[in-house]
């Protein structure tokens, strides 16, 4: 009989290991079947099984409080608290299972999560609410190794050391980001998890020396000293956590012993258990970060080169030459297309782990040195690096183009990751360029042109391979446009493009002409076209807030200029974008061709056009 069809969380507790073991194949099986169906985070949710199902069997969720860093991994959790009907079919779908954790979605979902870094600052918040309020439950926190190694996981333990407050942190150590892990602490993790010579030597110590008295103490002095020569948890403890590990993270066994030993101290704690990304699956086994997100595996694999790629390819081509520049990430290189680059020229390539902050200011380093930086980043996690970009690169007039990645509608990821906020941050900044192509042969252009501008810049590029052969040419600063105007379609990035050259044509079966203007430059606006176009009626189309976004851009342009023109902008609304396919989120949000042509109809039929 399925276990998961009738489990409820509680019943947990009173499996016994064989039961527990038995419910992990199973979860497995639902989550390889899952991401078949739907796409998703395989080799990490495969990871965490057992660590989910332990924490479930041993803490009282939800009256206990479990935070997942990113929720990447957390698909296991989704299963076992009641969320195994429709998990195959309708992971990631619209109006279907999210992603990662919502608060919307189940009471056992303590915080929404995403982004990485979070949660060791949100479960000492949670905790020192708890004990502010008299209250009586535990917090516990998963947080992958290279999550631990951003900066803000750092601040709230620092913090944290600062009043003792109880907390669980499970540390998921894989050795890997989405990518191979880099950087000192993921090189000392792994000196510890290779660290048996300590093991052995304790176990020896509690056997043979004195367990009182003043003999004991002196050789329990021998003892720590030893262990700060052998073990690295000291920089734990040094922060005033409790630290358990390093121990199998697939011994449900091992797990569960240590996790009521973590239960039952009075400090916080870090468990340090060690995991194989992948686990249960031999190819994600062995290609942990090709599997770490996947498409679902009925989709075509698309045989146009994508905007990341082109990225990855041409700044390659551009080293080639003898051009001096450095490419960097922050621990993305697969997803930002860098990774290639990366190979071919390695001493000119930065990966710098989850820090997004640092990858900007180091940049700006970079550039201070004489070297041309591209900084590759999503749109969703530039987000974190806004302060970066105002104080270390645009307040100093740094040469820093920042390529942003996954700019617009992004899909199934949801909420957390749609890259819908970067006009608006970005387009008040003073004395910085943004650009958008609308096509791969547009974007080479740009990338040409970028080495030699000395100021900072943005190229901001949908997920994809979205490509308009109208539009290839790039001159700074000026727009083009296809089509004859009766009403002129402003449209901002290659999708929003793609789509208005779309409405056009359904437009022209209803006896409407209209032009479509490629915003290539999102700053500076080319205001020489925007007068020529005065005296049309322009719709500006594009798939971020509405607020903030090129269409107030537009309507202050004219305003300022004391020009009267009718500007209706076609944008998101003042909300955050779910998760869906693309094409059903254009539809949803009213950014489809479909949408377009109908609002611009309705003017028509209203006599306004």
């Amino acid at each position: 009989m399925k276990i998961l069809e009738n489990v409820n969380p509680k019943d947990l507790k009173n499996f016994d290991i064989e039961q527990l073991r038995s419910l992990c194949v199973e979860i497995r099986e639902n989550i390889v079947d899952a991401v078949i169906n739907c796409g998703g985070h395989l080799s990490s949710s495969l990871g965490a099984v057992e660590i989910i199902t332990a924490l479930h069997h041993v803490f009282d969720f939800p009256k206990d409080k479990l935070i997942f860093d990113v929720g990447h991994q957390a698909y296991a959790h989704k299963l076992i608290t009641g969320r195994v009907d429709g998990f195959c079919d309708k992971l990631r779908k619209l109006d279907g299972i999210g992603a990662f954790l919502k608060r919307s979605e189940s009471e056992y979902d303590t915080f929404t999560t995403g982004h990485a870094g979070v949660s060791v600052s949100s479960a000492l918040g949670l905790a020192r609410a708890r004990d502010l309020s008299g209250d009586d439950y535990e917090v516990v926190a998963v947080v992958g190794d290279s999550s631990l190694a951003n900066g803000m996981a750092f601040e709230a333990m620092n913090d944290s050391g600062t009043r003792s407050t109880k907390h669980i942190l499970v540390l998921n150590d894989n050795d890997m980001s989405i990518s191979k892990a880099v950087g000192a602490i993921s090189s000392r993790l792994t000196h510890l998890r290779q660290n048996r010579a300590y093991k052995k030597f304790k176990n020896t110590f509690k056997k043979t020396h004195p367990k009182r008295g003043e003999d004991f103490k002196f050789f329990k002095k021998v003892k720590d000293g030893i262990k700060y020569m052998f073990s690295t948890g000291v920089l734990f403890e040094e922060f005033g956590y409790k630290y358990i590990g390093p121990i199998d993270g697939h011994d449900l066994k091992a797990l569960i012993e240590a996790l009521k030993i973590a239960k039952n101290e009075t400090k916080p704690v870090i468990l340090h258990a060690v995991t194989k990304k992948g686990k249960g699956c031999i190819e994600a086994e062995k290609n942990p970060d090709i599997y770490h997100g996947i498409a679902p595996m009925y989709y075509e694999k698309a045989q146009n080169i994508t905007y990341s790629h082109c990225l990855g390819s041409k700044l390659s081509a551009m080293c080639d030459s003898g051009k001096r520049l450095v490419g960097v990430c922050a621990g993305m290189p697969d997803g930002t297309g860098l990774k290639e680059f990366s190979k071919k020229h390695p001493d000119s390539f930065f990966d710098v782990g989850i820090a997004e902050e640092h990858a900007i200011t180091m940049a700006s380093g970079i550039a201070r040195g004489g070297l041309k930086p591209y900084v590759a980043i999503y749109s969703t996690f530039m987000q974190r690096a806004v302060d970066s970009i105002i104080h270390d690169v645009v307040l100093q007039d740094l040469p820093v183009t920042i390529c942003i990645d996954r700019a617009g509608i992004v899909g199934e990821d949801g909420e957390t990751h749609q890259g819908i906020f970067d006009v608006a941050l970005t387009s008040v900044i003073p004395n910085i360029a943004i650009l958008s192509p609308a096509s791969i042969e547009q974007f080479e252009k740009m990338l040409d042109w970028s080495y030699d501008y000395g100021h900072p810049l943005i190229i901001r590029y949908p997920r994809g391979t979205v490509d308009n052969a109208q539009f290839t040419n790039f001159d700074f600063g000026k727009w083009d446009s296809f089509g004859e105007s009766g009403v002129t379609i402003v449209a901002s990035g290659a999708s929003m493009v793609n789509e208005c050259l779309r409405a056009r044509e359904l437009l022209k079966n209803h006896g409407i002409d209209a032009k479509v203007v490629n915003a290539s430059t999102l700053k500076p606006i080319d205001e020489r076209l925007l007068v020529d176009i005065a005296n049309t009626f322009v719709f500006v189309v594009e798939d971020n807030l509405a607020k903030g976004g090129l269409g107030s851009i537009v309507r202050e342009f004219y305003s300022t200029k004391d020009i009267k023109t009718r500007v209706v902008s076609i944008a998101i609304d003042d909300v955050f974008v779910t998760q869906g396919k693309i094409g059903e989120l254009q539809d949803r949000y009213g950014v489809s061709s479909d949408k377009i042509a109908e609002k611009i109809l309705k003017y028509s039929q209203n006599n306004q056009i």
